[in-house]
């Protein structure tokens, strides 16, 4: 795989890299299997537009450890501004590929965010359609500091 760290391109001041899915998958994979926490990110043209005047955001997106192009409108900006991405990745398609990982490499995997029951219900409807996998906890995208510690661990 390619250094993914060189081949990025911004836009809107967003930090963008210009992966494939397959180039995606292989640097979640190459993180997990050195045991280094990671954050991914995709962005599409309504999150570059929010990060505009979200300042926290756009120094979200820029800290992470890979941003993929999600969505119709950054492969648009990507075209008018001479730097081409070389295929869209969903985080839809993404998060399914990575689960399908965790499920043949039998990695844990911790569902987080949503209302209370969104994450449970989405690991029983992933594991329904294409086969179980380690799940370690689910916990909605509300808690506190204490219940973070615990997520967390």
């Amino acid at each position: 795989m390619k250094d993914i760290t060189l081949t990025s391109h911004v836009v809107m001041d967003i930090r963008i890299h210009a992966v494939t899915m397959k180039e995606a998958l292989a640097f979640a994979e190459k993180r997990i299997m050195e045991g280094k926490p990671s954050m991914i990110a995709t962005a599409n043209a309504e999150m570059i537009m929010i990060a505009q005047k979200d300042h926290e955001l756009a120094r979200i997106l820029n800290g992470a450890d890979l941003v993929v192009p999600d969505g119709a409108g950054v492969l648009w900006a990507g075209e008018k501004l001479g730097t081409p991405f070389p295929e869209r990745v969903t985080g839809a398609d993404l998060t399914t590929e990575l689960l399908k990982k965790a499920s043949a490499m039998n990695w844990p995997v911790y569902f987080l965010g949503g209302n209370p029951g969104v994450a449970a219900k989405a690991a029983r409807k992933f594991m329904e359609d294409h086969g179980s996998f380690s799940l370690v906890g689910c916990h909605d995208g509300y808690f506190n500091e204490e219940e973070e510690k615990k997520i967390i661990e």
